[in-house]
């Protein structure tokens, strides 16, 4: 993930990565990753426990617009595989002519919602093919940063849970559009039913996690 992100991106950004408390090596490789390619620097925040996509989402948030003043903002999964080049420049470039509309890539390997949310239309902008939807999941989602002025995640939600969707409504009330870049590919890992098969354990604690608060000590 982060290599094709690195390599392919197209424009210029720093990387803030949140690590929720692994235990598989991953804390200890972080360490390690030094930016190259599009990537100019790298922070990370480790926090001790799996503290749930909100809070984690609040942190990275906060610590781009307090530190780097950023004016567009990039959420991106770690198990999301950019497949072409020049990808967040056609984001940029597209942000430059219109403040108030958030983007995706396609998103390849989806099992329930191939390539996103339903489109309600198309359109050109910029020479770039866009599908407007009225929800952008979080797999790829860019916006300006300013859309996180009045925006927080509620923190006592459920580790997975309907974030992405929870944001959607939340543009759509302060006059956002929304939409897929259609040429441009961003790959769910091995797929939904790719990841299932490989790692089932996942899928069950997903089911968990979908039930369950953290736990402020």
């Amino acid at each position: 993930a982060f290599d094709s992100l690195y390599t392919l991106a197209g424009y210029d950004f720093n990387h803030v990565i949140v690590d929720n408390g692994s235990t598989d090596g991953t804390k200890e490789w972080l360490k390690d990753l030094k930016p190259y390619g599009f990537c100019k620097e790298i922070r990370v925040i480790n926090n001790v426990d799996n503290k749930g996509i909100s809070i984690s989402s609040n942190q990275a948030v906060e610590l781009i617009k307090k530190e780097f003043k950023s004016d567009c903002i990039l959420k991106y999964d770690n198990d999301a595989v950019s497949m072409n080049s020049d990808w967040l420049k056609a984001m940029v470039k597209i942000y430059k002519s219109n403040h108030l509309l958030a983007l995706s890539c396609y998103i390849g390997g989806l099992r329930d919602n191939p390539g996103g949310a339903s489109r309600i239309g198309y359109g050109n902008l910029c020479g770039e093919l866009i599908g407007m939807t009225k929800h952008v999941g979080g797999i790829c989602h860019f916006v300006g940063s300013k859309a996180y002025d009045n925006w927080k995640w509620p923190e006592n939600e459920q580790l997975h849970g309907m974030q992405d969707v929870e944001f959607s409504q939340f543009l759509l009330r302060k006059g956002y559009q929304m939409g897929y870049l259609e040429n441009y590919t961003v790959m769910h890992s091995l797929g939904t039913e790719g990841q299932h098969k490989t790692y089932p354990e996942y899928f069950e604690r997903r089911k968990l996690e979908k039930q369950t608060r953290y736990e402020k000590n």
